[in-house]
């Protein structure tokens, strides 16, 4: 009787060998390896891609034009989230920019007017759509922006400062 409980258990364990071997052969966990990623910048600039080469000023319209003109501001941050949760995030003592406000950052000009933030930089015409709330704290933005997709805050600092 107690044979037959020792042969039971060289199957168990056998067969959980047999078990392991046949994964460790197939290896599934080979694509969870991590390798070594090193990125260089292309460049000073990273804003605005013309991957035709010409000199054509850009036009834009997005949630995100902000971020698109990193040599005037600089996003810090990005809450997304019901519209109470986003607002949490905004500090207390940020005050709310008045319409028609004209604010320079670096060689950008911003409009801020009709809830719509309008970007001007040379040829370039940047929009933040409506429905975008503009609030300052200092010298810091803060982009307030809600569509059918949701609301957002973006944190934005000058990129002249140190």
């Amino acid at each position: 009787m107690p044979l037959r409980y020792l042969a039971i258990a060289t199957v168990i364990v056998v067969g959980v060998f047999v078990a392991v071997g046949a994964w460790w052969l197939y290896r599934p966990h080979k694509a969870l390896q991590v390798a070594s990623v090193n990125a260089s910048p292309a460049g000073p600039h990273y804003a605005l891609p013309n991957p035709t080469g010409s000199t054509a000023p850009v036009r834009m319209v997005a949630d995100w034009a902000l971020s698109a003109v990193p040599e005037c501001l600089s996003q810090i941050s990005l809450t997304t989230g019901p519209l109470p949760y986003v607002k949490a995030h905004l500090p207390a003592d940020a005050a709310a920019v008045a319409a028609g406000t004209v604010l320079h950052y670096g060689d950008c000009t911003l409009r801020y007017g009709d809830s719509m933030v309008r970007v001007l930089r040379g040829g370039d015409r940047l929009t933040v759509p409506p429905r975008a709330t503009l609030y300052a704290r200092g010298r810091t933005l803060y982009l307030l922006y809600s569509d059918r997709r949701g609301n957002q805050l973006r944190e934005y600092a000058p990129s002249d400062m140190p």
